[in-house]
């Protein structure tokens, strides 16, 4: 395992990024015209931040254990992200993008219910609850959920839109 975050870990080619969720979302965003330049850079200039609830490279077998967890909000490695905290009170909006990170966010903030949900179906992707500042939605692979990929990213842009966030 090595412990870091590999989200941010420049990679040597865009067009053939290796971390899935990496390129989904700068090549979505940047699709949606909400980027400048799908790259990093563009990213952290549009504001963005992403964080992993998992920050370590874990096999496959561990990430299911740990999601079927976070789906009862149980699971201990997200027991106490309070290194969200100062980011996430401040953001207008949060995308909460998977049951780990659906388990970290209600552990740190009240208005975030913790109720069981099927993040793959309606009404998400969309807003946790009617009018919340979490917009919740699965999160991205290849291998389960490529084809709903520009489903997501419109469901992102029409709520973020709402709230004026991109101030189009």
């Amino acid at each position: 395992m090595r412990d870091n975050f590999i989200f941010y870990e420049e990679p040597r080619s865009y067009n053939n990024d290796p971390v899935v969720v990496r390129r989904a979302l700068l090549r979505n965003l940047y699709e949606q015209e909400i980027l400048d330049s799908a790259t990093l850079t563009g990213f952290r200039e549009t504001g963005f931040l992403f964080d992993h609830a998992i920050r370590c490279r874990i096999s496959t077998d561990e990430v299911k254990k740990e999601r079927e967890r976070a789906q009862r909000y149980k699971s201990e490695r997200v027991q106490n992200p309070t290194h969200l905290l100062p980011m996430a009170r401040e953001a207008p909006i949060v995308w909460v993008m998977g049951h780990l990170a659906s388990n970290a966010i209600a552990n740190l903030f009240t208005d975030f219910p913790k109720e069981k949900r099927r993040i793959s179906h309606p009404p998400f992707p969309g807003p946790v609850v009617s009018g919340s500042r979490y917009f919740l939605s699965e999160y991205l692979t290849e291998r389960w959920n490529k084809e709903k990929w520009p489903e997501i990213f419109a469901a992102f842009l029409t709520f973020a839109r709402t709230r004026d966030v991109f101030g189009q």
